[in-house]
């Protein structure tokens, strides 16, 4: 759903000619008319549909990654321990139907207390989804969590306002919670372990080479692999990564190519021999002339098939897309009489109970 809304948002806008979203690497790939819109205006317009965008850094990736990873741990401990807490003043009630009403009152008090954080800080990601959802006009998976994590802790209130032996469900709401966040941890870290494979194909090219400007004269000088071009002559010493595809104009040694082959056997290069971007010269030091740089290497053109192919999406996922925004919008609006036919059936009390039930289980749809 965060894909389809933010592509969609993003086609909507004049000048916008393509936009593709990983949602395994968090990176967009939007191809835009300078002269109809800008950059600026295109980050504006994510930032609009609830989501933050900027130009992609590698760094600032993996370090926005880390924090959400420890916020993510942070709010699953937190859940954790309300669900702990929260059931520990719950399972009195309901092992014992004749607990004296002053300890009854304890109990609940501090089943009140306990799903507090819970309630304020670890469901917090849900409440920011529904209320983005809310802004964009659709529905998402956030929406029924929040609606019934509300509705129930709404309900207890009322409970604990008139003093009623039943329908305080603050465990439910703390345990709830808590397997969400654990299946939303899980997912990121699925995530993650899928997006990592991209990112460390990228990381194997050095920042900085070894550059021979008056060949053959070796004597070097450092300069950027980022602005080496078609021609240059390099250095490429014992240990060191090749940062560009090329041919070995003199030297003996060994490269690593397990990258590309998976083989862990080094391959002897001398010279006359093909070497790669990212493999490991490992033995000896090699002169190489430079024939492809930057996007046009052979590990380049990796790193966009597999992006392509993480961007990918069967046909069914395209149309569960298509059909997520209306379905939980019916299953929502399937709330409202489900709850006014179990209140004229039965009590107050259940048709909540049902109704709170059944927006919970849209989650795993």
């Amino acid at each position: 759903a965060c894909v389809w809304l933010i592509e969609q948002r993003l086609l909507r806008l004049s000048g916008v000619l393509s936009a593709d979203l990983n949602y395994s690497t968090r990176r967009v790939r939007v191809r835009w008319d300078e002269g109809r819109i800008r950059l600026s205006d295109i980050l504006l317009a994510v930032r609009q549909t609830g989501y933050t965008a900027e130009p992609y850094d590698a760094q600032k990736l993996a370090a926005q990654a880390q924090r959400d990873r420890r916020a993510m741990l942070s709010r699953l401990a937190v859940a954790g321990l309300a669900m702990m807490q929260t059931m520990m003043f719950a399972l009195p009630t309901y092992l014992h139907a004749d607990i004296e009403a002053q300890y009854l009152v304890i109990l609940h008090w501090g089943g009140f207390l306990m799903v507090l954080p819970a309630m304020f800080y670890a469901a917090a990601p849900f409440y920011r989804g529904a209320w983005r959802d809310w802004q964009n006009r659709r529905t998402g998976m956030d929406t029924p969590v929040a609606l019934a994590v509300s509705l129930t802790f709404l309900a207890g209130l009322y409970a604990l306002a008139v003093r009623s032996q039943q329908g305080l469900y603050f465990e439910s709401i703390a345990m709830l919670v808590f397997f969400l966040l654990a299946g939303r941890f899980m997912e990121q870290n699925a995530r993650q372990k899928a997006g990592d494979a991209a990112g460390r194909l990228v990381k194997l090219l050095p920042a900085f080479c070894h550059r021979l400007p008056d060949y053959p004269d070796e004597r070097s000088e450092e300069a950027a692999v980022a602005v080496l071009k078609a021609g240059d002559v390099l250095l490429v010493r014992p240990g060191e990564v090749v940062p560009a595809d090329g041919t070995v104009l003199s030297g003996t040694s060994e490269a690593d190519e397990s990258m590309l082959t998976g083989e862990a056997l080094p391959v002897p290069k001398t010279a006359g021999d093909a070497v790669t971007a990212g493999t490991l010269n490992t033995t000896g030091a090699l002169i190489v002339r430079a024939e492809r740089t930057g996007s046009r290497t052979r590990l380049s053109h990796i790193v966009r098939l597999l992006d392509r192919a993480l961007a990918q999406k069967p046909r069914m996922a395209e149309l569960a897309d298509r059909y997520a925004s209306a379905f939980t919008g019916s299953l929502i609006a399937l709330a409202l009489p489900t709850f006014a036919l179990w209140w004229w059936l039965a009590d107050v009390r259940t048709a909540l109970w049902v109704t709170v039930s059944l927006l919970v289980i849209t989650c795993p749809c």
